[in-house]
């Protein structure tokens, strides 16, 4: 059997960090925006700054705006010709290198990406933003080094900022020193303790080793966001790892509750159900709930075809062992289970 999906959860929650902190914040007094919410009318605010460009056509503010909705809505080459606008008016405007920058990440071309960033900081070195920013883009690409001199940078200027050091610890997670991430980690939540993403990574990092501190952060995490489903899958996993099956079970429910397309929740209950309950019925149907979400899922198929094997229904179960060799020739689990029907 396919055992349960936890570490496929670690790797997603590595890009929170710079999915959150995407966005150049470019708005001030000096632009109009609309209250929508107030007058209870929607509004495009694309076609207001249009408009008040005709009369203002080189007013930076506007075109900034302009370009971080552009980017909001993926229309990147009116997001890029409105940041070209912007440097023939002021070439060293430190905000739209930034600006630059999150288009490039946007369309995954992270040299540029990079490159912005750096541009940025050239022109205001004091940007802690754009650093960490920079640090963000490096631990994505991979350069640990480059990463962690940027974080040193910021907190050579602020020695407590939290996100500083979560990028430290996710960098020191990610090159397998566990116990610098754990401090790193630590030091970030005790900074800020609404912080959720170091509990997150603190839940994760003790539950790897069974260790009761892993359920202690999650509990943290969930008390911060109640409705943040990946809190309760990642203590689901915590309960499942150490024996809490109906403990998980509740987790992964509350989970599907928040986000009723959460496959690798409904696929841990699936296998909790298979393998430690022996309920083969119940796995059949969770598996079959996983596999409408994600008809090639290789996991899910075996183990539902695996769950039909012990109810005797050996017709579905070669069924779904075919359906995985043919996604997968050299799944062994799958010959296996071909072979033995064979037999």
């Amino acid at each position: 059997m396919v055992k349960l999906k936890f570490f496929k959860a670690i790797f997603s929650v590595i890009f929170i960090c710079f999915l959150a902190g995407c966005g150049t914040n470019v708005n001030n007094s000096n632009t109009t925006d609309v209250d929508t919410a107030e007058k209870g009318v929607k509004v495009d605010s694309i076609a207001v700054y249009t408009e008040q460009l005709k009369s203002n056509p080189t007013n930076v503010d506007l075109l900034l705006n302009r370009a971080l909705l552009y980017l909001k809505k993926e229309e990147f080459d009116n997001a890029l010709h409105d940041l070209n606008k912007t440097f023939s008016v002021e070439p060293k405007s430190s905000k739209a290198f930034m600006l630059l920058s999150d288009v490039y990440y946007s369309q995954g071309k992270l040299d540029r990406c990079i490159e912005a960033l750096n541009k940025s900081i050239s022109i205001d070195s004091d940007n802690m933003l754009a650093q960490l920013r920079l640090a963000e883009v490096y631990l994505l690409s991979g350069k640990y080094s480059s990463s962690l001199e940027e974080i040193e940078k910021c907190l050579t200027q602020d020695e407590d900022n939290c996100r500083a050091f979560y990028l430290m610890g996710f960098n020191f997670k990610l090159v397998g020193d566990t116990t610098r991430a754990i401090k790193a980690f630590q030091k970030a939540a005790e900074l800020k303790h609404d912080y959720i993403e170091p509990n997150l990574q603190l839940g994760i990092l003790y539950t790897e080793s069974k260790n009761i501190f892993g359920k202690s952060y999650l509990d943290r995490a969930i008390n911060i966001d109640p409705e943040r489903s990946l809190s309760f899958y990642l203590r689901g996993c915590y309960n499942q790892k150490i024996g809490e099956y109906d403990k998980a079970i509740q987790d992964y429910d509350k989970a599907m509750q928040l986000d009723p397309k959460y496959v690798e929740a409904m696929y841990n209950k699936a296998y909790i159900n298979l393998v430690y309950k022996e309920d083969f019925q119940s796995a059949v149907y969770l598996f079959s709930d996983v596999l409408k979400q994600d008809k090639n899922y290789s996991e899910a198929l075996y183990n539902r075809g695996h769950a039909y094997e012990l109810l005797g229904d050996l017709k579905n179960a070669e069924k779904d062992f075919r359906s995985v060799l043919k996604l997968n020739p050299n799944y062994q689990l799958a010959i296996d289970g071909m072979n033995r029907l064979i037999r």
